[in-house]
């Protein structure tokens, strides 16, 4: 009897009847007010039992049904509850794979009101949310907590609001006008889609039942007849690019449980109005109207294959807000959830600058310290200076502390005067190599300008030294480069000849091509010097020029000449066969009239010697005179004039013109890669001046690389001596110009100090004693001190002027914190109850478990126990698993469609002021067929024991009879074939 009474509690009005077999098994017969009665065998599974045995069973009482003709055999189900046991996985798997006579599942006897009875368990679950929420308590909580500017958003500004938030004036609090938008309650009582909307469906208008099917093949208007419901009761739809006031004719009807037929209008205030009052939002602007009524009214065909997909608009929580709070208190949550944010965001920023205040003050606190140890500390070290400097600098009292209003008192400055004048004695100090401790101040300037004196002798020989380092190098590379073939061979005149040409650009190959030139010429060159030479040269070069330019001209006119002989010959001759070749017979030479026949002409030969030999230009004449322009090119070189100056001027004692021409006849024999030594003018210059300088020195006698050996020897001698007297310098391991640059450092540094005491130290100081490096110390050490301690960064007076401000400012930026601290907490206490995040949580724990209800009572296999959403986003959990749930992208294509329905049909369901209706286009379409049967069952139920309202529309003909089977007789059930509206 357990049993029975437990079946009885799930449904009460079911007639239930136990049937003698083995075990606990019971038929459950349910009427339905609008379609046939569903009959279903339930059967308890206890411990125990034999399942084998009892599936045998079942299926022999299900095969009686099956056949039983006043059964409707579409409306069976076999249910196992199973008690305080597992079911073995083979069983369950040939238990509810096995599809004959009925669908069948097994399920855990704790959740038998889920699957026996849906729709009135999601009705339960639903009804409990609608119990729990107090929409008129939520506002009064906002007006007490003198929030009303929440409902404000079209009328203030958030920058007003906040203000508000923060001030809390009371004075401010009225009573919110929020007038709910009226209901137009009702079914579908006509759909009519008027003359322009969507002109090719062939059914322009309908009368639907509670239960209406719409079958017939694609095209035949099925989703025209459901996207104008949509249209003309929300004014927009997916598909339909224009409003419902475009199309005025148009139009839907509801009928209310009186009766009472209403035409909905498609003004677009109306239209809003509608919405407002059955979802609980008012579209503004350009806003989306049709979003909620896909949610909660129509599931349109391809929504389960599109569902949850990126860009889906399946909002689930938003759906839900706008079914409990409303329009305005849906305003006003989502406007305290952002003021709320602000405010804490306003409070960080108030934190960070209390923290920055108290910092600040902290730090001038410190450094009003720190002056007071400062001056404390100043005048113990004043006390430990030498007398002298205690008579230079300005020595600190702690009695004057309070009197500075300076940021630097004077003391400071005189103390960092005089430490950086020590310091730069000391430096001077430290060049004398002394470590005597203290001097007087005449007996110091002395020391200083002994070494003054020293440094300055020092730098005159080191720069002495180091130009004939310079000159040394310079001579031994020119050795190196005269100390070879042909120039150990030549005078040593010659060769210095040679240097000064190269030294201004002249090359071997341009003395070469002269040479040649010079050896053509038929007079000789009469000149003294290099001057005259080149003078004479270059006038001979330009006669000889012109000579070859004019033979040249006569050879061109005589090849012109020539050429036009061959020309006019060439003519003759063609002529001479034109003449021939329309002649029969001649007898005589048309152009000279010799005796001549017409074979004797065209077989006649021309003389070799018919025309002179071609006077072309020869190549000799042609190189010729490009060598007498190169030659030219050569004297014309700018460089002649300093190089006739230089031989001639310069360094005639040296050599000269004689010089020269050996260097032409030299380069006559020369072969093409050899070169003039390389130089420089510089190079050239000093050679030149020290061969005119060395005594004892004939240039005849050896070649010139010998000679600049001995010249070299010279000055080596010259920088021992000059190093003997620099002891400081080793040419071993030094570079004479760094110890030439060491030499002038240290001099600038003692000249400097040297300067400093005589510039600045009265003669009255200097027979007294001083000691440079201690007063040093003591000043730079008290100074770091006091900078190091920030101690001199502003004045007393102005130090305890800020203290004050940033407390004042404290103060004020806390009392500024306080007030967004206190505002927030009458935000949180007017939302903390009734319409807190937390009672929003709840609500939507329990929408999602209705949403469980009815995915569970029809998915198969049941491989899914829960459904839940986490981040706005939906997840499910596998049955059975200890794994964390999942998102549904993991589910079949099959089983992610049941869930689709399962949130439709919880939407639908959940929604008090929404029409009661639901427009279903091609649902099915992914599921197979048991879950198709399961889903009717569901929409059935929703029929009979909510009053919904369901337009099915479906292009399958299977699915159009498996519904006109499960439904059976009934007065509120229409089935329109749109195939035969053509």
């Amino acid at each position: 009897m357990k049993y029975q009474d437990r079946l009885r509690e799930i449904l009460p009005e079911a007639s239930i009847e136990a049937i003698e077999t083995p075990g606990s098994l019971y038929k459950i017969t349910r009427g339905r007010s609008k379609g046939s009665d569903s009959t279903l065998l339930v059967r308890f599974l206890e411990p125990g039992d034999d399942e084998r045995e009892l599936l045998e069973v079942d299926n022999k009482e299900l095969e009686v049904l099956f056949y039983d003709d006043d059964i409707n055999r579409w409306n069976i189900q076999l249910i196992w509850a199973v008690v305080d046991r597992e079911l073995k996985d083979d069983v369950r798997q040939d238990l509810e794979q096995d599809t004959r006579y009925a669908l069948r599942r097994s399920v855990d006897e704790s959740d038998l009101p889920v699957f026996l009875a849906p729709i009135s368990e999601v009705k339960s679950e639903i009804k409990a949310v609608e119990e729990t929420f107090d929409r008129g308590e939520l506002i009064q909580n906002i007006i007490d907590e003198n929030l009303t500017f929440l409902f404000e958003k079209d009328k203030t500004t958030r920058e007003n609001r906040l203000k508000r938030l923060k001030e809390n004036n009371p004075s401010e609090a009225n009573q919110p006008a929020l007038v709910e938008a009226s209901t137009q309650e009702g079914i579908i009582d006509e759909i009519n889609l008027g003359s322009e909307y969507r002109q090719n469906a062939s059914k322009r208008s309908i009368s639907p039942d509670r239960l209406t099917l719409l079958h017939g093949k694609n095209g035949s208007g099925k989703t025209s007849l459901l996207d104008g419901t949509t249209l003309s009761m929300v004014g927009q739809s997916k598909r339909d690019e224009q409003r419902s006031r475009h199309y005025q004719d148009l139009e839907v009807s509801l009928v209310n449980e009186t009766g009472e037929v209403t035409k909905l209008s498609n003004q677009p205030g109306k239209v809003k109005q509608r919405i407002a009052g059955w979802y609980g939002y008012r579209p503004t602007g350009p806003a989306d109207r049709h979003l909620e009524f896909y949610r909660v009214n129509y599931h349109e065909a391809g929504a389960t294959t599109r569902f949850l997909e990126t860009g889906s608009d399946q909002d689930l929580e938003e759906t839900i807000q706008r079914y409990l709070y409303g329009d305005k208190l849906t305003e006003a949550r989502d406007e305290k959830e952002k003021l709320e944010k602000e405010a804490y965001s306003n409070i960080s920023d108030l934190e960070d600058e209390i923290t920055d205040l108290e910092e600040q003050r902290s730090t001038k606190e410190q450094q009003l310290e720190k002056i007071q140890a400062s001056y404390s500390k100043a005048t113990t070290a004043a006390g430990n200076l030498s007398s002298v400097t205690r008579k230079l600098v300005q020595v600190p009292s702690s009695t004057n502390l309070e009197d500075e209003t300076e940021e630097e008192p004077q003391w400071t400055e005189s103390w960092r005067l005089w430490e950086d004048r020590y310091t730069r004695i000391q430096i001077g100090i430290n060049t004398l190599d002394t470590t005597q401790p203290s001097y007087t101040i005449e007996g110091l300037q002395t020391a200083f300008e002994k070494k003054i004196s020293e440094l300055t002798t020092q730098r005159e020989i080191l720069g002495k030294i180091e130009r004939l380092e310079q000159e040394i190098a310079t001579l031994q590379t020119l050795r190196n480069k005269f100390d070879t073939s042909p120039w150990d061979t030549l005078s040593s005149s010659s060769t210095f000849a040679a240097a000064i040409l190269s030294s201004r650009g002249i090359r071997l190959s341009d003395l070469q091509l002269l040479a040649d030139e010079l050896g053509k010429l038929e007079e000789p060159i009469n000149a003294d010097t290099v001057a005259e030479w080149v003078t004479t040269v270059e006038a001979q070069f330009e006669n000889r020029r012109a000579k070859l330019e004019a033979r040249k001209v006569a050879l061109d006119d005589d090849t012109e000449h020539q050429a036009n002989r061959e020309e006019l010959h060439a003519e003759i001759q063609t002529l001479t066969d034109q003449f021939l070749s329309i002649s029969e017979s001649i007898a005589y030479c048309p152009a000279c009239y010799a005796n001549q026949t017409k074979k004797s002409l065209r077989e006649r030969e021309q003389p070799t010697d018919f025309f002179q030999e071609k006077n072309e230009i020869p190549n000799a004449l042609r190189s010729h005179l490009a060598s007498v322009d190169d030659a030219l090119t050569i004297l014309g070189k700018d460089s002649w004039e300093d190089i006739s100056h230089t031989i001639d001027a310069r360094y005639g004692s040296i050599c000269g013109l004689a010089d020269l021409r050996e260097l032409l006849s030299f380069a006559i024999g020369a072969s093409r890669s050899e070169t003039l030594p390389t130089t420089t003018e510089d190079s050239v210059s000093l050679l030149g001046e020290r061969l005119q300088e060395a005594d004892g020195i004939r240039l005849e006698t050896a070649d010139l690389a010998t000679h600049i050996q001995k010249i070299r020897e010279a000055d080596e001698r010259k920088r021992t001596e000059g190093m003997e007297r620099v002891p400081r310098y080793d040419p071993g391991d030094e570079y004479v110009g760094d110890v030439i640059q060491d030499v002038v450092e240290h001099l600038d540094k003692i000249q400097v100090a040297d300067s400093l005491l005589t510039d600045h130290i009265p003669s009255i100081h200097w027979d007294d004693e001083i000691d440079i490096i201690s007063d040093r110390r003591i000043l730079e050490q008290t100074l770091n001190d006091i900078e190091e301690s920030s101690a001199l960064v502003n004045s007393v007076t102005s130090l305890r002027e800020q203290i004050t401000d940033y407390e004042q400012e404290i103060e004020k930026v806390t009392a500024d914190k306080q007030d967004w601290e206190d505002g927030i907490k009458r935000l949180q206490q007017a939302f903390s109850q009734t319409g807190g995040k937390k009672a929003f949580n709840e609500h939507i724990e329990d929408h999602m478990s209705a949403i469980t209800t009815l995915f569970q009572a029809f998915q198969r296999p049941y491989e899914f126990d829960e459904v839940l959403l986490e981040d706005d986003t939906v997840r499910v959990s596998r049955r059975g698993s200890a794994d964390d749930s999942e998102p549904v992208e993991k589910m079949s294509s099959g089983q992610r469609a049941a869930l689709g329905l399962a949130i439709f049909m919880t939407n639908n369901l959940a929604h008090p002021t929404a029409p009661p209706v639901m427009l279903l286009d091609e649902p099915v379409a992914h599921l197979d067929d048991i879950n198709t049967v399961s889903f009717f069952n569901l929409l059935i139920s929703a029929a009979t024991e909510l009053d919904r309202q369901i337009l099915f529309a479906t292009a399958n003909e299977d699915i159009a009879n498996l519904l006109k089977e499960k439904i059976g007789d009934s007065d509120d059930f229409k089935s329109i074939d749109l195939d035969k509206a053509h």
